[in-house]
């Protein structure tokens, strides 16, 4: 997903411009990433079927009211 063109530039570009652009396996590695550094902004980008969303969505929805 790091090379796949968005409508400005891709995730490898920023990367290679200094943005903190990281590989995770779970939304769960994202989640404690939020927790661990509170004032930035963080982004899961997650490819898969339809029915694979509730599987990223649902650890995270339980996660949240925990750490914010």
């Amino acid at each position: 997903m790091r090379r796949v063109p968005g409508s400005t530039t891709d995730l490898l570009s920023l990367r290679a411009r200094g943005a903190d652009v990281c590989v995770v396996q779970s939304p769960m590695d994202a989640v404690r990433i939020a927790a661990r550094l509170p004032g930035r902004q963080v982004v899961f980008l997650a490819v898969g079927f339809v029915g694979a969303g509730r599987l990223v969505d649902m650890p995270t929805w339980e996660l949240l009211p925990r750490i914010c």
